[in-house]
């Protein structure tokens, strides 16, 4: 018997007997991301991790601190000192 990988675009075909092995390695096989929990093809998992990923950690521009790119989209961000001194600064 013929099967059909069916792993978003991958176009794989195999028999049976390969089926298995095919779909627990298929590089198109969706894996939740482990910082934000979304379903990621396996081939774009580091990309999603070190570009993407809401939850990534990144260094701060004004302090380089370490912070969640998602608390950054924040329009009230605090967690940066030197961030406030430096808007201060400006109004003064």
């Amino acid at each position: 018997m013929i099967y059909n990988c069916f792993n978003g675009p991958c176009c794989r075909v195999t028999v049976q007997s390969y089926f298995q092995g095919h779909m627990s390695q298929c590089k198109f096989k969706p894996v939740p991301c482990a910082q934000c929990g979304k379903l990621i093809e396996t081939q774009a998992v580091d990309e999603h991790m070190n570009k993407d990923c809401p939850k990534r950690r990144i260094a701060c521009k004004h302090c380089n601190s370490e912070v969640i790119v998602e608390d950054l989209e924040v329009p009230d961000h605090d967690q940066c000192k030197s961030a406030v001194r430096l808007i201060s600064l400006n109004f003064l």
